[in-house]
């Protein structure tokens, strides 16, 4: 058992939330709106979870609303998660630093309670040992998205003309065999050149062409198609926020920013705020990242491979 608050501007936003945390035998502690937040959590000693669901914008004070939720959270060990409208991306990720907050982007009633209740799960790993098999699923889960990202990256440290292309051996599953290894660009490779701007595009436009002719969830990859947009957005110099990111991904938002959480989190990519609006939230390669990216378009050029 538990409590939950949730903070919402309706009855159908709220309804998923509340029956996941009732399906888990959990407690509503609180259905209120979001002008509430702050007053309800200041008087509130405790909770499992927060449950939170934004209006359509303009949504005032968001980046607040979520600061003030993540530090309650933070203090009292709760589970959070968020749900938004697209056009209230850039704020809330630009105000989100909490690991313990989950983001939904245009979700539907399904997908939210399905945050909710993998939510309500970590609080019960926190609770209890009794979850353990809970955590494994999780666990999996998480492992299996940082392992593609591994396999699309595990060649870029060695490849070479006589290297065959195949996954790298120690990729047990376990995380601290999905951490990336960078290595400096093998000498045979200097003097092909790094690619510019349009190369790195027309390789975004030759994805997106398979759309035309297939299902264009038989071939997402949202982890490569993150890398070559920031490649090419570095080498114009531009700046890239989240919400174009996310467009760039070619998937759902919500399982974009699952992506961008995982990329950043092993290292690929780095947060930095927009020094004109300290809210607002740019992506960018790290240099590592850059680097393998770079040394990847110069083997692919010289194998002759036509790089999709």
């Amino acid at each position: 058992t538990g409590l939950a608050l949730i903070f919402a501007e309706s009855d159908a936003a709220a309804r998923p939330f509340v029956e996941a945390v009732t399906a888990a035998g959990g407690r509503i502690g609180g259905v209120l709106g979001l002008a509430d937040i702050e007053e309800r959590l200041s008087q509130q000693s405790t909770t499992r979870a927060i449950l939170v669901d934004f209006a359509s914008p303009p949504i005032p004070r968001v980046d607040q609303m979520v600061s003030e939720v993540e530090r309650f959270a933070d203090r009292v060990d709760a589970a959070v998660v968020f749900a938004f409208p697209i056009d209230a991306l850039d704020q809330v990720v630009g105000a989100s630093r909490s690991a313990r907050a989950t983001l939904l982007c245009d979700p539907d009633p399904a997908e939210k309670l399905a945050a909710a209740s993998l939510a309500w799960a970590d609080s019960d790993l926190r609770l209890s040992d009794s979850a353990a098999d809970i955590d494994t699923i999780r666990l999996k889960r998480l492992a299996d998205e940082v392992h593609r990202i591994a396999k699309a990256l595990n060649g870029l440290s060695s490849i070479g003309e006589d290297t065959p292309i195949s996954p790298r051996t120690g990729l047990s599953g376990s995380m601290n065999d999905m951490l990336p290894v960078f290595s400096a660009q093998p000498s045979d490779l200097i003097g092909f050149g790094a690619p510019d701007a349009d190369e790195v595009r027309n390789v975004l436009r030759l994805r997106r062409l398979r759309d035309r002719f297939f299902d264009s969830e038989l071939f997402a990859d949202p982890a490569w198609d993150i890398l070559l947009d920031l490649l090419a957005a570095r080498i114009e110099g531009d700046q890239v926020a989240v919400s174009s990111l996310c467009i760039a991904a070619a998937v759902p938002p919500t399982t974009a920013l699952r992506w961008i959480k995982t990329m950043t989190d092993i290292g690929l990519l780095e947060r930095h705020a927009d020094p004109m609006d300290g809210r607002r939230i740019f992506i960018r390669l790290t240099e590592k990242a850059a680097d393998a990216m770079s040394r990847y378009f110069t083997a692919a050029r010289r194998l002759g491979g036509m790089m999709v």
